[in-house]
């Protein structure tokens, strides 16, 4: 998601509407956000729209690079992951032009 904001902000000149929203991000979650970022790319599509990721793709990717993640910083992985969903099902690409 942070490579997109980048990819918008480079492109238009300005910052995408959703950044005008966001609060400040807290210590620690800039982390989160990039390893979110990272992982989700391995993210399943079905037929149905794209899926969850599954627990099992984070702790791979976490162990191949050596993070052991804390209960907080993976809780915060999943909810990153159900509120992604969620804007997808609702609204589309979150980073598309509205035309």
């Amino acid at each position: 998601m942070l490579d997109a904001l980048k990819a918008w902000r480079m492109a238009k000149g300005t910052p995408h509407p959703i950044e005008a929203k966001a609060l400040p991000m807290p210590e620690g979650c800039a982390e989160i956000m990039r390893h979110f970022n990272v992982i989700s790319r391995g993210r399943p599509l079905s037929a149905g729209g794209w899926m969850p990721i599954p627990i099992s793709e984070i702790e791979a990717w976490a162990r191949l690079r050596g993070i052991t993640f804390k209960t907080w910083q993976l809780d915060a992985l999943l909810r990153l992951d159900h509120v992604w969903l969620s804007i997808m099902a609702q609204k589309g690409h979150p980073f598309e032009d509205d035309k």
